[in-house]
């Protein structure tokens, strides 16, 4: 398999946008493939040492320009900067085995304390011979069992083309080794359609505040000492394509 690897870096500092309170994308494009990823999270004024409740939100565009369909996604990694924190002490756990076989109501339902995203996701079914069919269906990230130490984040989404399919994925969340990075999450995507299912389109918001022991507790935080936050993102293809980029956004210091 020919494997390409394109990284983008984009650094937020455009004063028209910052004034507009935009988000910031990075864009990559490789081997016909275009990528865009966009991400924000409010408040934007955080504390310089101690950390503050935050949501995030972020959304991912997968395209073939020449109007083509992508290759199907074989897996999402996701790096956070040390400036942001993530607590799960208290919270709630959902079981995978439970969402076996559950539409997105069932699941939230089953494990509505649990959840700590939510968003949509978008494929393209393109089975051979057969028109090509937009599918769309609800996004949901549950607080997961820990594995090993670590906590770990449960997706959940439905396919309803040409059969009705449920995804469950578990995603352990590891403390990062490097210096700027706190934490890593890689979810590997299962075939969507027998395998003719190409994600064209992922969106999440993160956050959930909830009491723990009398404490009013944040399963995102983030301070802001150096006046920026970052991620870093990578998508693997199937094919091998492999296409990564930054996201940095700016804060400011209570």
């Amino acid at each position: 398999m020919r494997r390409i690897a394109a990284r983008a870096t984009l650094l937020a500092g455009l004063a028209l946008a910052l004034a507009a309170g935009c988000a910031y994308g990075a864009y990559v494009f490789a081997d016909g493939i275009l990528v865009k990823a966009e991400g924000t999270f409010t408040p934007s004024v955080l504390p310089l040492h101690a950390y503050k409740p935050i949501t995030l939100q972020g959304h991912i565009n997968i395209s073939i320009p020449s109007h083509g369909v992508p290759p199907a996604v074989a897996s999402f990694n996701v790096d956070f900067g040390h400036d942001g924190r993530l607590q799960t002490q208290g919270l709630p756990v959902c079981q995978p085995e439970k969402l076996a076989d559950t539409t997105p109501g069932q699941a939230r339902k089953i494990c509505k304390n649990a959840i700590v995203a939510t968003g949509n996701v978008e494929a393209l079914i393109h089975q051979p011979g057969e028109p090509q069919v937009p599918v769309r269906a609800p996004l949901t990230a549950f607080n997961g069992p820990p594995e090993g130490g670590n906590p770990t984040v449960v997706f959940h989404s439905y396919n309803w083309f040409p059969k009705s399919e449920t995804y469950v994925v578990t995603a352990p969340i590891v403390r990062s080794k490097g210096r700027r990075l706190a934490f890593h999450i890689d979810a590997e995507v299962p075939p969507i359609a027998e395998g003719y299912g190409s994600i064209t389109h992922v969106d999440l918001k993160v956050g959930k505040t909830y009491r723990y022991k009398g404490r009013e507790l944040s399963y995102t935080s983030a301070h802001c000492p150096d006046g920026v936050l970052e991620a870093h993102g990578r998508i693997t293809f199937v094919t091998g394509t492999v296409i990564a980029g930054s996201l940095y956004r700016p804060c400011s210091a209570e």
